[in-house]
């Protein structure tokens, strides 16, 4: 797993998040996550676990109790797994990008 800075508080995503590296994955966004705005770019991604969706849970759960919100950018693929899930209103509620600069954050590929 590496990790690139970008210029937003943005993370993407490769096409695979399986149960082999979603450990590391949630291991190294829950150790930086703070209060704000948090997107998630998952339109490269066709592929996720259920470790994974825990995580996306945690993030949105944690944000809103801090004052921010966790924004998902998905692909047709995690649409579809978010609605089978009956998950889709839950992350998809309030998905306005914010207005406001981005700090710099970790692209994971």
């Amino acid at each position: 797993m590496k990790f690139v800075m970008e210029h937003a508080n943005l993370l993407s995503f490769p096409r695979v998040i399986d149960f082999t590296i979603a450990a590391e994955y949630i291991e190294a966004i829950s150790k930086d996550i703070s209060a704000g705005d948090l997107i998630l770019d998952l339109e490269s991604t066709e592929i996720i676990n259920s470790s994974f969706i825990g995580l996306l849970i945690h993030l949105k759960d944690h944000l809103q109790r801090n004052g921010g919100k966790l924004i998902l950018k998905t692909s047709p693929s995690i649409e579809k797994t978010l609605h089978r899930l009956n998950l889709y209103d839950y992350f998809m509620d309030n998905q306005t990008a914010p207005e406001h600069s981005f700090r710099p954050f970790a692209t994971i590929n």
